[in-house]
């Protein structure tokens, strides 16, 4: 073998040792923390939890807002529940507080001509909705996950979770919901996702 030779294959076999290493540490990464972060934005958005604020619109007896102290005093649900990415990733056995869909309902008292509930999020990208007819109790407008704050990266200061879809329908930095007889479709639908999310199997 001359020289040149040598030295390519040298080349080549510690570039390939290298990739592999890198590739067993991204995996162990994935092992030890499972949760990858995906958003819409280009940046987290950064809010003041002082000047935030959540409303309620649309087509409802009342149209109300509500700050971050509110809605910690409205929690009425808590469970543990996998979080499941459509890419095939979950995050097992989390723990999830937060505002059931259905204490929102109670609240607000939409018209039945209200068949979807459309979320607006901060950064104005992500938009999601479900129809009325489809929440369940477990549907949640999530504040804490295993008994803290959501992180700015998973959605704080509110985020939606629904256990039984997947997490694309679960929309972050939530700060307008609205109530109408039109449902907006999400951000990930228009790109070819499903519209309900729903976790086969």
């Amino acid at each position: 073998m001359n020289r040149r030779i040598f030295l390519r294959y040298l080349l080549v076999s510690g570039a390939f040792f290298v990739s592999s290493r890198v590739r067993a540490l991204a995996a162990f990464g994935d092992f030890i923390n499972p949760w990858r972060i995906r958003t819409v934005e280009g940046s987290t958005p950064e809010i003041d939890i002082d000047k935030f604020s959540l409303s309620i619109t649309g087509l409802t007896e009342e149209r109300r807002k509500f700050a971050y102290s509110d809605l910690e005093n409205l929690t009425d649900t808590s469970y543990r529940e996998d979080f499941n990415c459509v890419e095939g990733w979950s995050v097992p056995d989390l723990k999830w507080e937060g505002v059931s869909l259905n204490k929102i309902i109670e609240i607000v008292k939409p018209y039945k001509k209200a068949k979807y509930i459309n979320f607006y999020c901060y950064g104005n990208k992500y938009t999601e909705s479900i129809p009325v007819s489809e929440v369940k109790d477990r549907y949640i407008l999530a504040l804490r996950v295993n008994g803290e704050k959501l992180e700015p990266k998973h959605g704080f200061p509110v985020r939606l979770f629904y256990p039984d879809r997947y997490g694309y329908k679960s929309a972050k930095w939530i700060k307008k919901i609205e109530f109408s007889d039109i449902k907006v479709p999400g951000f990930w639908t228009k790109r070819g996702y499903p519209y309900d999310g729903k976790i086969l199997g």
